[in-house]
């Protein structure tokens, strides 16, 4: 890691630090592209050891920031694949702990499998009308939703995720959800479709 970098990530996680928001924080707060890279690199590291997927992160590629993809892979054929990145994040509970509402609490448990599950399809059916336009040009099209929600259980979440319906995609070739609050857990990834 450059020194450039390593100055620009103390800055990033410095002001960080000082941001209001405390729930499921592990990337909020960092500089969009810090956040997204870093978060790519995760996924990559962590496809490879559960899956034996190989994937880089694509350093050469001219991506407009105002259209998906967030951040360009490269496959083990050398292939361009484009990755969108989100996050599943229950906005009620940061809501109550940024006000420092006495119901913060019950708000955060509140939001489990079920809940999440319905995030996670209209997050699907939002990104895929954005995807569905520029899929084309890579050899893949990927969404990666990571989560922060330290209350939420993968067994749960992965169970109720393969009882779901999902929506048929025409742009985003699979989707993934990664925990952010599991750094040394092996099977951060769930493979959601």
């Amino acid at each position: 890691m450059s020194e450039e970098w390593k100055q620009a990530l103390a800055e990033a996680v410095a002001e960080h630090e000082a941001r209001a928001r405390k729930h499921a924080n592990f990337f909020d707060g960092l500089d969009k592209e810090v956040k997204h890279h870093g978060i790519a690199k995760e996924f990559c590291e962590n496809l490879n050891r559960q899956h034996g997927i190989a994937y880089s992160i694509r350093t050469d590629a001219q991506l407009d920031p105002s259209l998906p993809p967030d951040v360009a892979l490269k496959d083990a054929h050398g292939r361009t694949v484009g990755v969108e990145i989100t996050e599943l994040v229950n906005r009620a509970a940061i809501d109550a702990q940024i006000q420092g509402r006495d119901d913060y609490f019950a708000i955060s448990f509140e939001f489990g499998a079920h809940e999440a599950v319905a995030f996670l399809h209209e997050v699907v059916v939002r990104k895929e009308l954005a995807a569905v336009n520029v899929c084309s040009q890579y050899a893949d099209f990927l969404l990666l939703i990571h989560c922060a929600e330290p209350w939420l259980s993968r067994d749960a979440l992965a169970s109720a995720i393969a009882a779901h319906a999902w929506p048929v995609t025409r742009g985003i070739r699979a989707a993934y959800l990664m925990f952010d609050y599991m750094p040394m857990d092996p099977y951060r990834i769930v493979r959601i479709f």
